[in-house]
């Protein structure tokens, strides 16, 4: 059965009636000290979807201990790319304002469109994002100022390089992709065809972020794919994790074998491990 919030509806900017999000309160959570926060950030190949899909987590994360926060940004059917990446950085400094939650210890948990949101987020920290700021382009509330760090990122079969996606999956013998083509919804969400937008296309992953933040500590990264993803192709989970390993950096990475895109298997097999996961990271810091 799927919970009301506690809190519905929130406007957490004021640039556009999509960004809203919905949070939830564990009990008593007003009457004890702040707590962690996971923001949920939705799929849909950044064209559709919503905050309701975060259903299925909310009961676990709240028996978990956390404040649940799910939000919805700008699709890119009414902004392109940077628009959804500043609408969950504007929903991270929302929600590490809260009194019910402890600004050090907020979690992003994204699937496929949405944790690519969720790792650019993540891989920006402490980072003032590589595009225009308020005044020169930008949004209202991408203000110039630096990305806030997020304790932790949970990344469920998201893209990482939009120009690898149809060789990758190549790689696994399914039917051929069409990830690079002029409608894809890549390049609608780019804003243009990938073949005309490298630059934006590559800002749009996390893998040219985590280079520029150099030795700096970033996030956590949980990291789990399916084997046989045909949409998110595994080898895009792959570079994610060479990148961070590069770094020094250990992902708690997961395959979870014979495993689609979207597979039920990631909530029914994954998502207690996962909150298992995130405690003991947030017990660190």
């Amino acid at each position: 059965m799927d919970l009301a919030p506690t809190r519905a509806d929130v406007a957490y900017a004021a640039d556009s009636p999509s960004q809203r999000l919905d949070v939830w309160l564990p009990e008593d959570a007003q009457d004890g000290p702040e707590l962690p926060a996971v923001l949920f950030v939705h799929g849909g190949g950044w064209y559709y979807g919503s905050r309701t899909m975060a259903a299925p987590k909310v009961g676990p994360l709240l028996a978990g201990g956390f404040v649940v926060a799910s939000l919805d940004y700008r699709l890119s059917g009414e902004a392109p790319f940077p628009a959804a990446v500043e609408d969950v950085i504007a929903a991270v400094r929302f929600l590490q304002g809260l009194p019910e939650v402890d600004e050090h210890r907020v979690v992003l948990f994204g699937e496929s469109a949405g944790a690519n949101i969720a790792c650019v987020v993540g891989a920006l920290a402490d980072q003032v994002p590589p595009w225009p700021a308020a005044g020169s382009g930008g949004s209202e509330h991408d203000d110039g100022t630096p990305v806030p760090r997020v304790a932790a990122v949970v990344d469920w079969y998201g893209p990482t390089d939009f120009t690898l996606m149809d060789s990758h999956a190549a790689e696994i013998g399914c039917a051929p992709s069409t990830h690079s083509a002029d409608d894809s919804p890549e390049s609608r969400y780019v804003g243009s065809p990938l073949r005309t937008a490298p630059e934006a296309a590559a800002q749009a992953g996390p893998l040219p972020h985590l280079a520029s933040a150099g030795d700096a500590p970033l996030p956590a990264f949980a990291i789990a794919h399916g084997t046989a993803d045909c949409t998110v192709a595994p080898g895009q989970a792959e570079l994610l994790v060479d990148a961070l390993e590069r770094r020094g950096d250990r992902p708690w990475v997961t395959w979870l074998e014979g495993a689609e895109h979207s597979d039920a298997r990631f909530d029914a097999e994954l998502l207690a491990p996962t909150i298992g996961w995130l405690r003991e990271v947030l017990a660190r810091t």
